[in-house]
C-alpha cells in the first residue's frame, strides 16, 4: 500500500510562513479584498492547513532533498565532537606505543644475539619489534591522513549549514509555485468555500423521553459519577456544585480489532492509525480546525496533546486528548465538534470499538463517555460536540459515521448537527 506524503510536526512552521506569503501575493490579496468581513480569508487559510500533506506533496522532490541534507547534519552533530576525540587519542597512542615496544623489543633481541645468548628468545623479540615498528609506521601514516581529513573538514565545515538553508529555501520557493499559489487559485475559483447547506437537524435534548432527561440531569449535577450517553443526548457543563466548567479535556480512544488466522500470526495483531481533530464553528461556519498537523487553535483556547500512531486504549483509555479552555474560546465562535478519522484510508472494519469522554481537567473527573461498536466501510466518525447556549456550554453525542480523510471531508455530515 502506498503511504501518503506527511509534512513532519517540525516543518510546520516553515509551510505556515509560506502559506502567509502566498496569501499577501497581489492576486490573491486582491481576490480576498472582496469580503471585507475576512471570513473567505479565514476559510482559505484553514482549508491550507487542513490539505497541507497535499500542498506540500507537489515539492516533495525538494522536499527530500531538504531532508537528505539536513538528518545527516542534525544527527551527527552531538556524536562528532566525541568520535573526533577518540580517533585523535588513537592517532597520537598508537603509533607512540607501538614505536616504544619495538624499540624496546629490538634493542633486547639484538643484545641477546650479541652475547649469544637464547639466540631463539632473540629472534622471537627482534621478530616481534619489527612487527611493532611496522604497526608503528602505518598507524603514523593513518594518522597522518585522519588528521588532513579533520582540518579539510573543518575548512569546509560552515559549507554544510549553507547547504542545508540552500536547500530549504529551494524547498519553500517549489511549495509556493508548485503547491500553495496553484491550490490557493483553486480555492478562489470555486463557488462557496463554506460548509454544504444544513440538512435535518438530529436530535436535540427537547427531543429526548422526559424520564431520559431527568436522569441525566441528576446524575449530572447531584452525584460526580460519570454518564454513558446514547447517540443524541446532551448534558450540561456543571460542575456537581452548579458551577460552570472553566477547562475540559476531550479524550478520544479506538481499539484495533483482532486478526484472526495466518495474518494475524504474521503482523501480530492489528493497529490502526486515526486522527482526533476538533473543528471550531462560528454561525454554523468552520473558522478554525485543530488535528495533528494544527496543534492549537489560533486564539490558543483549543489544544491537541499530540498523534498517536497505533491506537490501542481500548475501552477504558484515550489514545489522544483535546484541551479545552472555555473561558478562552473566542465569543463568536459557537460550537466544536470532535471527529476521529483515518489518514491512512483504514476503515471502521477494523476498530473493534471506538470512545470519547469528557473529563474535567481541573481535578481530572470523568463526567461523561459516549462509546461506539465498531464495524462499517466508513473511514471516519463524528463523535461529539459542545455548543454554547444561554445557559453555559453543553456536550452532545453525536455517533454519526462519515467518510473522508481532512476535516473538509466530513462538512457535508457535520452541517446537519450543527
Amino acid at each position: 500500500m502506498t503511504v501518503p506524503f506527511r509534512l513532519r510536526h517540525q516543518d510546520r512552521p516553515d509551510f505556515e510562513a509560506v502559506l502567509h506569503l502566498a496569501l499577501n501575493t497581489p492576486d490573491i490579496r486582491s481576490a480576498l479584498g472582496a469580503d471585507p468581513t475576512g471570513r473567505t480569508s479565514a476559510r482559505l487559510r484553514l482549508r491550507a492547513l487542513t490539505d497541507a500533506d497535499e500542498i506540500a506533496a507537489a515539492s516533495q522532490d525538494e522536499y527530500a532533498t531538504y531532508l537528505a541534507l539536513h538528518a545527516p547534519a542534525h544527527e551527527s552533530g552531538d556524536d562528532r565532537p566525541a568520535t573526533s576525540s577518540v580517533l585523535s587519542a588513537l592517532a597520537v597512542l598508537t603509533p607512540a606505543v607501538a614505536t616504544t615496544a619495538a624499540a624496546a623489543l629490538l634493542v633486547l633481541g639484538y643484545a641477546l644475539r650479541l652475547a649469544d645468548a637464547q639466540r631463539h628468545l632473540a629472534d622471537s623479540l627482534v621478530t616481534a619489534g619489527w612487527i611493532l615498528a611496522l604497526i608503528g609506521a602505518v598507524s603514523a601514516l593513518i594518522a597522518l591522513v585522519a588528521v588532513l581529513t579533520q582540518a579539510v573538514r573543518r575548512q569546509s565545515g560552515p559549507a554544510r549549514p549553507a547547504r542545508v538553508e540552500q536547500a530549504r529555501l529551494e524547498w519553500q520557493r517549489a511549495l509556493l509555485a508548485q503547491g500553495m499559489l496553484p491550490r490557493l487559485r483553486h480555492y478562489l475559483s470555486e463557488t462557496d468555500l463554506g460548509p454544504a447547506a444544513p440538512g435535518p437537524a438530529p436530535p436535540t435534548d427537547d427531543d429526548l423521553p422526559h424520564t431520559r432527561r431527568q436522569s441525566l440531569t441528576h446524575h449530572a449535577r447531584g452525584s460526580r459519577m460519570s454518564i454513558n450517553l446514547n447517540k443524541g443526548q446532551q448534558i450540561s457543563l456543571q460542575k456537581a456544585d452548579g458551577n460552570a466548567l472553566t477547562t475540559v479535556r476531550m479524550g478520544l480512544g479506538w481499539q484495533a480489532a483482532p486478526r484472526k488466522g495466518f495474518l494475524a500470526k504474521l503482523t501480530g495483531g492489528g493497529e490502526i492509525d486515526l486522527d482526533a481533530s476538533a473543528i471550531l464553528f462560528a454561525g454554523g461556519e468552520p473558522v478554525d480546525v485543530v488535528f495533528f498537523q494544527h496543534l492549537t487553535s489560533d486564539d490558543g483556547s483549543v489544544r491537541h496533546t499530540g498523534d498517536n500512531l497505533t491506537g490501542g486504549a481500548g475501552t477504558g483509555g484515550d489514545d489522544e486528548s483535546i484541551l479545552v479552555d472555555l473561558t478562552r474560546v473566542p465569543t463568536h465562535v459557537d460550537q466544536i465538534v470532535f471527529t476521529v478519522n483515518s489518514f491512512t484510508g483504514q476503515t471502521f472494519a477494523e476498530v473493534q470499538n471506538a470512545l470519547c469522554r469528557l473529563v474535567d481537567e481541573t481535578n481530572g473527573t470523568e463526567l461523561a463517555r459516549y462509546t461506539l461498536t465498531g464495524g462499517g466501510r466508513h473511514t471516519a466518525q463524528i463523535m461529539a460536540k459542545v455548543r454554547r447556549g444561554p445557559g453555559g456550554w453543553q456536550m452532545q453525542a453525536i455517533g454519526e459515521p462519515s467518510t473522508g480523510r481532512t476535516f473538509q471531508d466530513l462538512l457535508p455530515t457535520i452541517t446537519p448537527y450543527l
